[in-house]
């Protein structure tokens, strides 16, 4: 019997906006289920920065990281908890197992994170982590039991310390230790685009230097790319860029490769110039 592909789906805090938004999505990723193993990941950006002004606390940032001291730590750790909660119960109410995997458990390995200046400087920015390692036992166990497992972007260090993890390197962790077939990154862009309107439907690894040399993938979309292609040097087959819209968007995106988003790989079939 063919091996069932492996999925891991990241959604960012804004995909999970509101209910209605969220049913579309874990609608889709049921569907998805019925043939792959799925793994969600999630972040929380814009309910973490609501409870933080609510709190009276401004949220801060440095190179894109939240600097993370320990009441904003606890904020993100309830906020994301909660919204894992929610998530979890959608899918039971719709009739797959999902499986909550919260800040107390220990399967994401984390270590502190520095923040480098181009001078080299070394910036502290609190309880932020990378993680080092992932243990996979609490994926194939949810799978064996038909379960979708729902990981918060949360990691421990060896002393039991709770550090937040960006959601994307933590999807991409997840995704390299599982050697999953695909790796869905659900964003505000509907992909890699040409002249700001023609989106690319497939990038192939040589293809991403040409595009970054050429200025056409510029900005915030560099680092994002950099990282898939390094996703797939490291076993991934492929990562989706892609931004669904429509109840059936994502689950195409997933089972027809360049059909919605941008879908890297190693190789691309899709012919274009730069």
């Amino acid at each position: 019997m063919k091996a069932r592909e492996k999925v891991v789906i990241k959604l960012g805090g804004s995909a999970l906006k509101n209910r209605e938004c969220m049913k579309m999505l874990l609608g889709d990723v049921a569907r998805i289920s019925q043939a792959c193993d799925v793994v969600i990941v999630h972040g929380g950006g814009p309910e973490i920065n609501a409870a933080l002004t609510a709190a009276d606390k401004q949220p801060r940032f440095l190179e894109g990281l939240r600097i993370t001291d320990s009441e904003v730590l606890s904020v993100v750790r309830d906020v994301l908890d909660k919204m894992n909660g929610d998530i979890v119960q959608h899918l039971q109410e719709i009739g797959v197992n999902g499986i909550s995997v919260q800040s107390d458990n220990h399967c994401l390995s984390a270590s502190k994170k520095w923040v480098f200046a181009p001078t080299g400087a070394k910036h502290d920015i609190g309880w932020v982590g990378k993680i080092d390692a992932v243990d996979c036992n609490v994926v194939t166990e949810a799978w064996a039991k038909g379960g979708i497992p729902v990981f918060v972007s949360l990691g421990h260090d060896e002393q039991g310390n709770l550090y937040n993890v960006n959601a994307d390197e933590a999807a991409m962790a997840l995704a390299i230790a599982l050697a999953a077939t695909t790796l869905v990154f659900v964003t505000d862009v509907p992909g890699v685009m040409l002249n700001d309107e023609t989106i690319v439907p497939e990038l192939g690894l040589d293809d991403i230097s040409l595009y970054i040399e050429s200025g056409i993938i510029t900005g915030g979309m560099i680092p994002k790319v950099r990282s898939c292609a390094n996703g797939v040097r490291q076993g991934v087959g492929r990562v989706l860029i892609t931004k669904p819209e429509q109840p059936g968007d994502l689950e195409k995106a997933v089972m027809h490769a360049g059909s919605k988003g941008t879908a890297i790989s190693k190789t691309a079939c899709y012919s274009h110039a730069a």
